[in-house]
């Protein structure tokens, strides 16, 4: 799977398994990972690490006037077979502003509701469903 992430001033801290491979096209800025940080600039490919318990993480952007962006692949088999799971540590600064942006609640009068379904959602619900199984 592959998926475009923008990088408004920065993202909210989560938890999950590394094994997925960051490659940065816009901006610059930086993550923590695991309490260290990581600087990064367009060009740069961040690999996050395979550790019992997944890796905390969250990404910031330098520049208030524009978004960084980066693309991230991920094997899906990959995170089957180890289990993933995605826990929020800590919610992104616009959260409620984002949502309603994706929701078409916002004040553009655009209206989402048709949108595709977020592929980290999507991934994230996939997993879900697959350790329910049992």
């Amino acid at each position: 799977m592959v998926f475009r992430k923008d990088i408004q001033t920065e993202s909210g801290a989560h938890t999950h398994q590394g094994g997925l491979v960051i490659y940065v096209t816009r901006g610059a800025g930086y993550s923590v990972f695991d309490g260290e940080e990581y600087h990064w600039k367009p060009g740069d490919l961040l690999i996050l690490p395979v550790k019992p318990g997944g890796v905390e993480h969250q990404h910031f952007n330098y520049d208030d006037s524009q978004s960084s962006q980066w693309i991230a692949f991920i094997y899906i088999p990959f995170l089957f077979q180890t289990g993933s799971m995605l826990a929020q540590v800590k919610e992104q600064s616009n959260w409620r502003e984002m949502a309603a942006k994706d929701t078409g609640d916002d004040d553009t009068g655009r209206d989402d509701s048709d949108a595709e379904e977020d592929p980290i959602v999507a991934v994230t619900r996939i997993i879900g469903q697959r350790a329910g199984d049992g």
